[in-house]
């Protein structure tokens, strides 16, 4: 009826957290990962299936807030699966694109039983091989896309989930660009806790701060905590020891580890697809097209737009409905 383009479907997941009380006897809400950091509430999952075409949701599921995504993707990879028939009616190739968060080896295996085509990423640490590339061995895009611009591939084979799949490593340094923003914000961060730290104990040492001294096992986990941001773990080196009137706090920036990383992680993604005779162009367009679920998932938690929250129901039925 409206003429909706569906060669390219996104799907995603997100959660909302509630109000609902700890005892109210609900197995949707329930505790897990919180995308908005509210992780001391329950929440509730939700599975959304929408076009690239003005995101029109085709397909949602709700489903327990402590379920992983990739868990919940293997289910519903089986309902897409029965709704492809009417789906089918209006195009005859359909893929679905989606991150690297719903990967697992039982939802490929349910997928490639399914007529759906698909586009997904896949986590750069589990490859190192892809990420050892050199970067003279990209080519650049060429395409009059904007957003494209600068954007180089590599093309290759590899098996993957038990299937020879088409993957495309990119090098985006828009991407690099900020991730280094976000790294740098990050490890000063991390800096500031540190010298923080340090001062404390020195003063301890110093006999300035009365009361009973800090354990060294507690000081470590202390500085691991600090020290847990991505890839500051593998660049900030600090250690903790007793000297003879307490304990000691030294880090230093481990400069060869973060040159390595910029050259060999920062700026990538690896996409993977069973469409082998796409052009990368098409690869790389279909998998940015995930900006159409978040900007769905942007609107449904603009309390302005919708007002999804907060939520006045409690029993599971009405939490579906809701």
């Amino acid at each position: 009826r409206f003429q909706l383009d569906l060669r390219a479907l996104v799907y995603d997941g997100t959660n909302f957290f509630t109000y609902i009380n700890t005892r109210t006897p609900s197995q949707l809400p329930q505790r897990g990962h919180n995308k908005q950091k509210r992780g001391d509430l329950r929440q509730v999952n939700l599975g959304l299936l929408v076009s690239t075409d003005f995101h029109i949701p085709l397909f949602h599921r709700v489903y327990a807030g402590n379920l992983h995504d990739s868990v919940e993707f293997r289910s519903i990879t089986e309902d897409l699966a029965a709704h492809y028939r009417h789906l089918v009616q209006s195009c005859d190739h359909i893929t679905l694109i989606f991150d690297k968060g719903n990967n697992s080896a039982e939802a490929f295996h349910t997928l490639t039983e399914t007529p759906f085509h698909f586009v997904g990423s896949l986590v750069p640490t589990q490859h190192p091989d892809l990420l050892a590339v050199p970067r003279r061995r990209f080519r650049a895009l060429t395409t009059p896309r904007l957003e494209l611009e600068g954007v180089e591939v590599y093309r290759t084979e590899k098996t993957v989930f038990g299937q020879t799949r088409t993957v495309l490593i990119t090098f985006n340094p828009n991407l690099l660009d900020g991730q280094l923003q976000g790294l740098t914000a990050s490890l000063n961060k991390a800096r500031r806790k540190l010298r923080d730290l340090q001062q404390q104990l020195r003063r301890w040492r110093q006999g300035r701060v009365k009361g009973k001294a800090p354990a060294l096992e507690s000081v470590r986990k202390q500085v691991q905590a600090i020290c847990s941001g991505q890839f500051v773990k593998l660049i900030l080196k600090a250690e903790v020891g007793a000297v003879r009137k307490g304990l000691e706090l030294t880090y230093s920036t481990d400069q060869a580890a973060l040159d390595r990383l910029c050259r060999v992680q920062l700026g990538k993604t690896i996409l993977f697809t069973d469409n082998a005779d796409w052009l990368d162009e098409d690869i790389v367009l279909a998998y940015r097209s995930q900006y159409h679920i978040e900007n769905a998932f942007r609107q449904m938690k603009n309390p302005h737009f919708l007002g999804w929250s907060p939520m006045y129901h409690w029993t599971d039925s009405k939490i579906q409905v809701h």
